[in-house]
């Protein structure tokens, strides 16, 4: 099938082993005492096929719906999923699952989400700089008011964080979140969106952070910067604001980067590739 033929939120792209591999939110299913999700698997970013790939989720396991925005990287031989669950009187929260190949089986790495369990947390990915792992995610704004990105250290394993947080970025703050209106346990709260937080480093040791929000154009995806990577992340500008977004990057087996994200942002939303690079300091389309 056709890339365009694909009804896929969030898509994640794992370039491994000569061919490419797109993860997102989509419908989930139960086989066999298993949850199956389909992964896309392509030669050539054109032409995709479906295959079903298994989650072992063991039953009275804590995350029992949602399975959002799975993202997928291969670290010392293994690979590692990040997925949000939620469950009913559970906060919802990101959980690490790993597996020997990209289309499994995947088991949890722990018995709980990798973010913080007393907070409503969604869209965690990994960063890795000179080989140490950071966790980096949204604090729900549903919960908090003003949407906050998150960064924290991993342990080498991936099993839990080490050391202390840094809150990179609250959305209220940007200059460019529009307030919404949302449903919380119960009750009508207004708030301000962070989704989809990613990081990326320049050539000349600048720190970029890639995320989504709802502007006044609508959904769209953001870029601030920082001197550091712990610091403080002000809004530099926005690469789309055309209704799409939870972007990543993945790089193709010719050199080109890529930046992923999903459009329009509604119940007929497609994965969209775009060529980006590198330019002064900054991620730009090039097309």
């Amino acid at each position: 099938m056709q890339l365009q033929d694909i009804h896929l939120r969030d898509p994640f792209v794992l370039p491994d082993g000569g061919k490419y591999y797109m993860y997102g939110t989509a419908k989930v299913t139960r086989k066999d005492n298993a949850t199956v999700m389909t992964v896309y698997v392509s030669d050539d970013l054109f032409d995709w096929q479906p295959i079903e790939t298994v989650l072992k989720i063991p039953d009275g396991f804590w995350g029992t719906q949602d399975y959002w925005a799975p993202d997928v990287f291969l670290y010392r031989d293994r690979y590692y999923m990040l997925i949000t669950l939620g469950a009913p009187g559970r906060k919802r929260g990101t959980q690490i699952l790993v597996a020997d190949s990209p289309t499994g089986d995947f088991t949890p790495l722990t018995d709980g989400p990798i973010t913080p369990p007393d907070r409503q947390c969604l869209d965690a990915t990994l960063y890795f700089e000179n080989g140490t792992p950071y966790l980096v995610y949204s604090w729900e704004w549903l919960e908090t008011g003003s949407g906050k990105l998150v960064l924290v250290q991993l342990s080498d394993d991936l099993t839990h964080t080490v050391g202390g947080e840094s809150i990179l970025l609250s959305a209220a703050e940007s200059g460019i979140s529009a307030c919404l209106q949302g449903e919380y346990e119960g009750k009508t709260v207004n708030g301000y969106v962070t989704d989809a937080p990613l990081v990326y480093k320049t050539e000349s040791g600048k720190y970029l952070l890639m995320w989504s929000t709802f502007s006044q154009s609508g959904y769209s995806i953001a870029i601030a910067e920082s001197d550091t990577l712990r610091g403080v992340y002000r809004h530099r500008e926005v690469l789309f604001d055309r209704d799409g977004g939870h972007a990543m990057l993945f790089k193709d087996y010719f050199g080109t980067h890529y930046i992923s994200f999903h459009s329009p942002n509604d119940d007929v939303e497609r994965p969209t590739f775009l060529p980006i690079e590198e330019t002064d300091n900054m991620l730009r389309l090039t097309a």
